[in-house]
């Protein structure tokens, strides 16, 4: 599976970039298996 590392100082928006991937790919709904998918991993 194809992954990313961010890396970078304290404040320097690396939470920003996973919360505005997460918002612009929301999870879909297969109603043929009855599944959800995400293509990213639960954000809390």
């Amino acid at each position: 599976m194809p992954s990313l590392a961010i890396y970078g100082d304290s404040g320097m928006g690396k939470t920003m970039i996973m919360k505005r991937f997460r918002d612009h790919h929301p999870p879909s709904f297969n109603p043929l298996t009855g599944r959800l998918r995400h293509r990213f991993w639960q954000w809390r």
